[in-house]
Formats: structure tokens, C-alpha cells, sequence
């Protein structure tokens, strides 16, 4: 598993969304404290990847079964490792905010 940036990783070529929670962007931020604080993330995911005995994705799935995706064709899944949702870690952290896939409430550019 690779890690993208702070909410979301590549399984066998595939970029997976990570749900639960939100990271800053690294890619197209909207400051410079937001791509920092993105790079953390990233960091802090794969180091949890790295210290980890298990990880398990837990993918989302459609009433037909088929996987659920995000906007950009992405399937979205939990991220478990050792036994805990990444999501509440990263948030405990302060690298993260509780994201449910609708509006992002948090504006990492200000203070």
C-alpha cells in the first residue's frame, strides 16, 4: 500500500479514498500552511502504515455490490491498522477533521 497523501493510497494501481476524514491538500492548496500541514498527514499516515502489524481496508460497497466511488471514480474505503479506524487517529492528531463525503467544513488557511 502507498500512500498518496494523508487520506488517500494506491492498492495494486488503484487510488483509494479513505473515508471518514478529511486531510489538507498537498496537491492544489490553498496556502502555503495547508500544503504543510498536508505533507504531515502524509507523513503521519505512513509512518502508522509503517509501525503497523495489520492494516485492512474495509471497502465500501452499493446495495448491488459493486464498490462505491467518489466523485473522481475513486472506491472509498476504512482504513484499519492494528485494529483502530485511521480516521480517529488523524483526527486525535490534528492533522485531520471528520468528513462524511458531503461539504468539508474546515479551512486549513486560517488561523
Amino acid at each position: 500500500m502507498k500512500v498518496i497523501d494523508g487520506d488517500s493510497v494506491e492498492v495494486m494501481g488503484e487510488n483509494v479514498r479513505l473515508v471518514g476524514f478529511n486531510t489538507p491538500e498537498i496537491f492544489r492548496p490553498n496556502c502555503p500552511y495547508e500544503k504543510r500541514i498536508g505533507q504531515e498527514a502524509k507523513v503521519m499516515l505512513q509512518g502508522i502504515l509503517d509501525r503497523s502489524e495489520t492494516t485492512y481496508l474495509h471497502f465500501e460497497r452499493r446495495s448491488d455490490g459493486r464498490l462505491k466511488r467518489d466523485k473522481y471514480r475513486r472506491p472509498l474505503a476504512v482504513l484499519y491498522a492494528d485494529g483502530q479506524d485511521v480516521a480517529h487517529v488523524m483526527v486525535r492528531a490534528g492533522l485531520a477533521e471528520y468528513y462524511d463525503g458531503r461539504r468539508k467544513r474546515r479551512n486549513w488557511c486560517v488561523s
